[in-house]
């Protein structure tokens, strides 16, 4: 996959109307390199422009985007710039190209961070609003002699903003106003998803790049994750959804935040979106799917924002590994899940999965229930009649003949038989 990138693109997505949208403060380095490639990029030349973003510390996810295409494969570019360059009337500054979709950054406590990239992003996973007018709302909302403070303050910093939020005294329909355009104003999604590896929220904002107006990157948990600090985690639950037509897996995250002070209200959270709505009795799936019908299979998300969780799964839905299939059957903690394993050789058994928050990658050992059945490489056949650890059971060999055995689990999940 890839994204389209251009000298003039501000933001990778979800471009703020063009009466927003401020002169870059530098030349961008998409200009500088269709130069360069008009007569073909040599190595030098890239390393040139590594080193110009290197003196930057404001190199945009375009920017590295593209740095990490050139470095991949140069020639596409080159070609490309070439052949517009036989056009009269080729304007540079008007020139687009086909750069890769993922970036990947590591953060000062060594977590890896992936940014997946889309030109053409799902609703689910696009911003919109207007950076001038959710900046001129936030001024509304703090008093005349506190906007000196206000503007010197890092607005990348979640919890300093945290801080200055809760001076204010604000309610919380002021929090969650202030929350919405605070957020539409410092960042962006970049249109599929980030896989934090296990960054905090600050890590994580500190390590990703920004767009050309200035916004960090974060995705739909992150969103949550800096409204959780904004507007208090107290009475707030996150759930994980499918947001894609035709699609029940859950790719998409929200989050509905309660007011014990007005019980028939609440605030559904997605991406940099606060709504309002009606809450009293109504379920969470009814109030999501009030402001947003498209969302369904819903499932709380008890890891919280920002790791991998059960949730991501679906109660039936099977896993391939190799020649086994696993069918999950159910979701028993944020990172447990039970499953059956069935494999070709006629083997069928219970396992336990286990998911890496971080990572997101799960593991599993059998964990053997009554009549679970496992095909021996010499063809015998081993019927569980008790669950256990070791578990009894009747071992019947090729011949027909049956004996009494005991399936024995190691740590490392491997079945042995005695």
């Amino acid at each position: 996959m890839s994204v389209n990138l251009s000298a003039q693109t501000s933001g990778m997505i979800n471009v703020t109307p063009a009466a927003n949208n401020q002169p870059p403060t530098r030349r961008n380095l998409m200009e500088s390199a269709v130069e360069m490639a008009r007569d073909g990029l040599s190595q030098t030349e890239i390393q040139r422009l590594n080193q110009e973003a290197a003196s930057d510390h404001n190199v945009t996810a375009n920017e590295q985007l593209l740095l990490r295409t050139l470095e991949a494969d140069s020639s596409g570019f080159s070609q490309a710039v070439h052949t517009a360059y036989r056009d009269s009337d080729f304007d540079p500054s008007s020139f687009s190209f086909n750069a890769m979709d993922t970036l990947s950054v590591t953060s000062q406590a060594g977590h890896d961070i992936s940014l997946q990239f889309s030109t053409n992003p799902a609703s689910a996973k696009a911003v919109s609003g207007d950076i001038g007018e959710a900046q001129r709302n936030l001024e509304h909302l703090i008093p005349a002699e506190r906007l000196t403070e206000w503007n010197n303050l890092d607005k990348h910093d979640v919890g300093a903003v945290g801080n200055f939020v809760n001076s204010l005294n604000l309610n919380l329909n002021q929090r969650a106003d202030f929350t919405r355009d605070y957020l539409t104003a410092n960042f962006n999604h970049p249109g599929v998803d980030i896989s934090w590896g296990g960054a905090s929220l600050q890590e994580g904002i500190n390590t990703v790049p920004q767009d050309e107006q200035g916004r960090s990157y974060l995705d739909c948990e992150a969103y949550v994750r800096v409204a959780e600090t904004l507007m208090g985690s107290q009475d707030m639950t996150t759930y994980a959804l499918a947001s894609t037509p035709g699609s029940d897996r859950r790719d998409h995250q929200v989050a509905i935040r309660r007011d014990a002070q007005d019980p028939d209200h609440a605030y559904v959270i997605s991406n940099n979106q606060i709504t309002r709505v009606a809450a009293g009795e109504r379920t969470a799936e009814q109030m999501i799917q009030s402001i947003y019908p498209e969302f369904r299979n819903l499932a709380e998300d008890r890891n919280g924002a920002m790791k991998f969780d059960s949730a991501a799964y679906n109660v039936g839905q099977v896993l391939t590994e190799g020649g086994s299939r696993i069918t999950v059957d159910s979701l028993d903690t944020a990172t447990q899940m039970t499953g059956t394993l069935r494999h070709s050789d006629g083997s069928q058994y219970h396992v336990q999965l286990t998911i890496d928050e971080n990572t997101g990658d799960y593991s599993y050992k059998p964990s053997l229930q009554t009549n679970d059945r496992i095909v021996t490489d010499n063809g015998s056949v081993i019927r569980i009649t008790a669950a256990g650890n070791p578990a009894p059971a009747f071992a019947t060999d090729p011949s027909g003949h049956t004996s009494a055995v005991r399936v024995k689990i190691s740590a490392e999940g491997q079945l042995s038989f005695e």
